[in-house]
């Protein structure tokens, strides 16, 4: 989950929610939620509805509501579990640091794929804390700096 401490409620995808749990059996039942929820955009968010979840963290349980919403963005994890779950700062960290390197890592995946024939594989010192880098390659026959670049 994308930890967002600026949304009210967690939420997943229907997408989600339906890898989680594959109907018809086994699924929690979606109830109504009457409040209308935002993107950052401003951009209405449809729900589908709301479940109640056992989440737990630490030794530390509860039931929460989480919100089924229809969507293409990330899952949530908002204000209401943060606080009920009591997550620290180091905790909310931890998952944004975690999360955060597999978005780059995917999207890096997708730029690398799309535009293959724009990039030059290179490997830069492990001490960078990247194991490789992507280099735009210049098409041009001459050494030094690309003229079409300055």
């Amino acid at each position: 989950m994308h930890v967002d401490t600026g949304a009210d409620f967690s939420c997943i995808t229907l997408s989600s929610f339906d890898d989680l749990w594959p109907q018809p059996k086994g699924a929690p039942q979606l109830h109504p939620f009457s409040k209308n929820l935002k993107a950052y955009t401003g951009q209405q968010v449809p729900i589908v509805g709301k479940v109640n979840v056992k989440a737990s963290l630490a030794g530390r349980s509860a039931m929460l509501p989480l919100l089924v919403v229809h969507s293409s963005g990330p899952n949530l994890l908002g204000r209401n579990w943060i606080k009920a779950l009591r997550y620290s700062v180091q905790q909310l960290q931890a998952l944004a640091v975690s999360e955060s390197s597999a978005y780059a890592d995917a999207d890096l995946s997708q730029l690398k794929e799309e535009f293959s024939s724009l990039f030059a594989r290179i490997l830069v010192p492990v001490c960078t804390g990247l194991r490789e880098i992507y280099r735009p390659t210049c098409k041009h026959s001459h050494s030094g700096q690309c003229p079409a670049s300055v």
